[in-house]
């Protein structure tokens, strides 16, 4: 599959604080957004909706969500404006809109409603692609939401067939569609002249439930208005009310999906719309479907807003700095001009992280999706050439399963954008694997944010040590444990909190200091095994005691001739007084210099203790783990 990536040619389009967009448009002499363009707002609340609302022009413009739909709908009540989503609006309705002899008739629709539109225009003779200006309004939501919402792209055939069209979003993500290349598509990138970079709190924790806890109580004692909390999990935000109940108590609202609503309701939580409305409550639960477009018009810094990723509860509820943060952030406004300053009282995201999460790189999509769609090819090859009815069926039944049919649309052809989707999740998987890698993104060069990170990574609690060894067989409990003794910056405290929990602490921490973590891979983590290599290790060290070295010294006098027979045979004995159990054989050369004769008997004459004697007890200890290490 081609994925060769199409540069679009760039426009800058400058920017002055307290200024929308149009005037931005108009110092490049773009009287009205112009065709075929991506344009990158690079800020939120700018304008790009609102000035196609308001220009006098048929427009369609389509929206990622229906609360952004009803969200406009109120705002600009007096503009003529049909919405178009699920059960919104009769085909007669619709006929009627269409028929309607003005000028500046406005349309809003939701990516799957968009068919309805184009099914009446065709029965009424209008040529909607010729009368009407079409905005793709949040466009990166193609490839962010295109692997469950299958049906989200469907339009994006009827979008370049319009002569006029856009694409528009604060946070775009670069598109791979051969149409963009194909109809020249341009770049006009929103660039401002002041530093508009967002403060955000990066907190990093392995305790995610007591992490978030904290924040609740510290913005209270701040007397905080409003707590926003954007979580892209419904059992995740039942969770989190669940486990705070008496700080939220019924002071909360969550708004969700129809869908959301009725799985909320079976976990108890009732304070549930599907629609946005305002005031605010105390707590306030956004799911996905709020994270972008629609505006919560609120005074000045009187909210709080959290943004939640639990990776244990729902991997879904990553969070992409370069897009969604962004859009979240955006959501505030102020019934006022654009100045310099937050909408909002402070920024926060709350993230744990796996460092055995899966990843793949861009190398092995590459490959993957090749291979699938040569099997996919091959097969096709094979229907085109089948030559009876039941091979061709059998043969059309594995073409709709194979795995390449994932990133086809209804039509059999590529939906481009499934395919950066799969790109795009691995991408923002990346930044969840190790402890910073969140913060780095959020910290690069071009970011959105200014970050600080808060390291709230706790390896000695004994709530996550439990948690982390519990159902493990021996020696995948062993290998966690040495991964963390490897890791840990205070080894004896970490050492404490496991002695409750695990049988084997002492000998997996004895082990790592004296045998090393080479000899436990060596062995795969078996205990029984590492057991009795540290009993082999400890025998070695303990005949250099210095009470067995001074028994030795007074047994064996200077300048006398002895038999090895007799020296190892009353070395034994003093091994065995101290219960070390090691064969004691020709050793004097460890305790002394000595001369040796190998006649009968073979003999010893020990003519003086050895000066140093650790460097004896080295080299025999680390022949001991070179023998266990071949």
């Amino acid at each position: 599959m081609d994925r060769s990536k199409y540069k679009p040619e760039k426009e800058d389009l400058p920017h002055r604080l307290g200024n929308y967009l149009e005037v931005a448009l108009l110092e490049k002499n773009y009287s009205k957004i112009p065709a075929n363009v991506i344009i990158d707002k690079t800020l939120t609340g700018i304008g790009a909706t609102y000035k196609e609302l308001h220009e006098n022009r048929p427009s369609i413009i389509i929206e990622p969500n229906v609360p952004v739909i009803k969200g406009k709908q109120e705002k600009y009540d007096d503009i003529d404006i049909l919405g178009i989503y699920k059960g919104a609006v009769t085909t007669s309705q619709i006929d009627s809109f269409l028929k309607k002899k003005i000028k500046k008739k406005k349309i809003l629709v939701t990516p799957e409603s968009f068919w309805r539109i184009r099914s009446r225009a065709e029965k009424l003779n209008i040529n909607i692609y010729k009368e009407y200006f079409c905005l793709f309004d949040e466009c990166e939501k193609l490839t962010q939401e295109s692997d469950f919402r299958k049906r989200i792209a469907q339009p994006v055939y009827d979008f370049f067939k319009f002569e006029k069209k856009a694409f528009v979003s604060a946070t775009p993500l670069e598109m791979y569609h051969p149409e963009l290349e194909k109809q020249k598509f341009q770049l006009l990138k929103v660039v401002p002249d002041y530093d508009y970079r967002v403060d955000i709190d990066v907190v990093v924790t392995n305790l995610f439930d007591r992490e978030v806890t904290r924040r609740f109580n510290e913005l209270l004692e701040a007397e905080s208005r409003h707590i926003c909390v954007f979580y892209n999990s419904t059992a995740g935000i039942a969770n989190v009310i669940q486990k705070n109940r008496e700080i939220i108590g019924d002071e909360y609202m969550v708004f969700a999906s129809n869908d959301a609503e009725k799985q909320l309701h079976k976990l108890s939580i009732t304070n549930v719309k599907t629609d946005f409305k305002q005031p605010l409550k105390k707590f306030n639960f956004f799911t996905s479907r709020f994270f972008s477009a629609f505006d919560i018009d609120i005074p000045h810094r009187k909210a709080d807003i959290l943004i939640l990723t639990d990776l244990k509860t729902a991997l879904h509820s990553i969070i992409d700095p370069r897009t969604e943060a962004v859009q979240i952030q955006g959501r505030f406004r102020e019934p006022e001009p654009i100045k310099l300053g937050y909408w909002f009282n402070s920024l926060t995201h709350i993230h744990n992280y796996n460092e055995q999460l899966e990843v793949k790189s861009d190398k092995q999509l590459d490959t993957e999706i090749t291979e699938y769609e040569l099997t996919h090819q091959h097969l096709k090859e094979r229907l085109a050439h089948a030559t009876d009815l039941d091979s061709a069926k059998a043969i059309d039944k594995e073409l709709k399963s194979v795995k390449f049919a994932y990133y086809l649309d209804e039509t059999d052809e590529i939906n481009y954008f499934v395919v950066d989707n799969a790109y795009n999740e691995e991408r923002v998987k990346r930044y969840y694997k190790s402890k910073l890698g969140l913060f780095k993104e959020y910290d690069r060069e071009d970011s959105f944010f200014k970050p600080r990170l808060i390291d709230r990574v706790d390896l000695y609690n004994l709530e996550v040590l439990t948690q982390s060894i519990a159902g493990l067989g021996v020696a995948k409990q062993i290998k966690m444990i040495v991964e963390w003794i490897s890791q840990a910056e205070d080894v004896q405290k970490l050492k404490e909190n496991l002695l409750p929990i695990f049988e084997h602490t002492h000998t997996v921490f004895t082990a790592y200091k004296k045998l090393g973590i080479e000899v436990i891979e060596r062995y795969k983590y078996d205990l029984k095994t590492i057991e009795k290599k540290l009993a082999d290790w400890v025998a070695e060290e303990s005949r250099f005691s210095s009470e067995i070295q001074e028994e030795i010294y007074l047994e064996f006098p200077l300048e006398q001739q002895i038999t090895k027979a007799d020296f190892a045979k009353r070395l034994t004995k003093i091994y065995r007084k101290y219960g070390v159990g090691r064969a004691a054989q020709e050793r004097a050369k460890n305790y002394f210099e000595c001369k040796e004769s190998n006649g009968s008997p073979a003999t010893f004459t020990l003519l003086a203790k050895i000066s140093d004697i650790e460097q004896v007890v080295d080299k025999n200890l680390m022949d001991l783990k070179r023998k266990w290490l071949k």
